[in-house]
């Protein structure tokens, strides 16, 4: 009647031709996934308070998701957790190399993939020279194999070389004219001494015995030395 109070209920109760009027009315947003934090794009405005399912605020990015909602710790999956309009910010990403023979170093010749989560298969060390062998990192022994195993680009450094001769004629005296320097021992037909005079005969050594033949068996640079000389006539 006329002299009614208007109150909340859709109704006309002062009869003045409006409904609910001078009443105060508030916006309420679906709030499906029940985080407390509602959908914009889904409201009511009432003047008795929410609906069950609504709430006052209206900042819910993904109102499908609890875990998702301007409360959320952002983490690393590509999502937007926080609805700050960013995915995955404020975490640390950092380059991923692939690491194909598993030895806990990347292929330096590789592309990293920035990431903030590991990354299958691949490190954040990218100093592997040869990612195809386990044993060929930066933390691998120098080993004496011709190869750069410990990826500093030296090969068989700080290994002890020798230098061996080759012994063709197999008499121990090698040809001095003829070396090879190795740091895994002699190669075969070859010894370290370097005193031959001729590699091609075998009689003919520093333990020669030296013998009449105009030749210097015993390589002293003299032939026929320490022999005894007669005259004949």
């Amino acid at each position: 009647n006329p002299a009614a109070t208007e109150v909340c209920n859709n109704i006309d109760d002062n009869c003045n031709g409006s409904i609910d009027e001078g009443l105060t009315f508030v916006t309420y947003y679906a709030d499906v996934d029940g985080d407390t934090y509602g959908n914009a794009a889904s409201s009511v405005s009432t003047c008795n308070g929410a609906p069950s399912g609504y709430v006052a605020d209206a900042t819910d990015c993904n109102d499908n998701n609890a875990a998702i909602n301007p409360a959320a710790t952002e983490v690393c999956n590509g999502v937007d957790d926080d609805c700050d309009g960013i995915a995955d910010d404020g975490l640390t990403f950092l380059p991923y190399y692939v690491d194909a023979d598993g030895d806990g170093y990347g292929d330096a010749s590789a592309t990293g993939v920035s990431s903030c989560a590991p990354v299958a298969g691949s490190v954040t060390n990218n100093g592997d020279c040869n990612d195809g062998n386990a044993a060929v990192n930066p933390a691998a022994t120098e080993v004496c194999n011709n190869i750069d195993d410990n990826c500093n680009g030296s090969i068989d450094e700080g290994l002890t070389f020798t230098t061996y001769y080759a012994d063709v004629d197999g008499d121990t005296y090698g040809n001095a004219g003829s070396s090879v320097s190795t740091c895994n021992g002699a190669p075969v037909g070859y010894v370290t001494d370097n005193t031959d005079c001729n590699d091609n005969n075998a009689a003919i050594n520093p333990a020669a015995t030296e013998v009449c033949n105009g030749v210097d068996d015993d390589c002293d640079g003299i032939a026929d030395d320490g022999l005894t000389f007669l005259t004949y006539y």
